[in-house]
């Protein structure tokens, strides 16, 4: 089975909707002795903002998103109970938001490599449970080599425009498919949703999508 999914790091919704998907995933093992084909696809969030010094999760979504103080601190506390349930670490109090445009230029390089997957989790791991910079090219550097990528072939592309094409192309293709959120996930492309859906709904859509 084929899945492909629209994400951004910056979403902490995409973090736990991977994390989900893993576990039902595992569970159906199984059943699919296939196996499961899965593409991570690029999608930005915001791609006109980069961080300035003194930037916080907090901060953003009052000045950038115009959301009131009170709401913000209610969707902080029930996005890290959700991460719990999912099991992982969303820690927006510490959060650094940032532009993801050449995070997502290494994913896809990552993916040529088979490594997507891994240096997708580190850089969840890195936004949302370090508070680390994601924008920096030094954490990005650090996180590549955690894959045991090359961080010479990682700085030349970072240097450059490379890997930029392949990530318009998949924002376009997200586009023209009506996607205005993420996590938006395809199940060989008959099925699709958007959102860290509950895992009984993952379940029912690979049902229907092998029907």
């Amino acid at each position: 089975m084929k899945i492909e999914i629209f994400s951004d790091i910056a979403c902490p919704f995409c973090y736990i909707g991977k994390k989900r998907l893993e576990k039902v995933l595992k569970d159906l093992e199984p059943s699919f002795p296939e196996g499961f084909e899965i593409v991570y696809k690029s999608y930005q969030l915001d791609p006109s903002y980069h961080y300035q010094a003194g930037d916080t999760a907090l901060s953003y979504l009052e000045n950038n998103k115009q959301i009131p103080k009170d709401r913000i601190e209610a969707m902080f506390q029930q996005l890290k109970e959700m991460g719990q349930q999912a099991g992982v670490l969303i820690n927006l109090d510490k959060n650094l938001p940032s532009n993801t445009l050449d995070a997502h230029r290494l994913l896809q390089w990552a993916q040529t490599k088979n490594t997507s997957e891994k240096l997708l989790d580190l850089l969840f791991q890195a936004h949302f449970e370090q508070g680390l910079l994601i924008e920096d090219h030094n954490v990005l550097i650090q996180l590549v080599e955690s894959c045991k990528l090359d961080p010479i072939e990682a700085k030349d592309i970072l240097s450059s425009e490379k890997y930029l094409y392949e990530v318009n192309q998949d924002i376009m293709e997200a586009r023209n498919l009506g996607v205005t959120g993420v996590p938006f996930f395809i199940f060989n492309e008959r099925v699709a949703f958007s959102g860290a859906q509950a895992e009984e709904h993952f379940i029912g859509a690979i049902k229907q999508a092998t029907e």
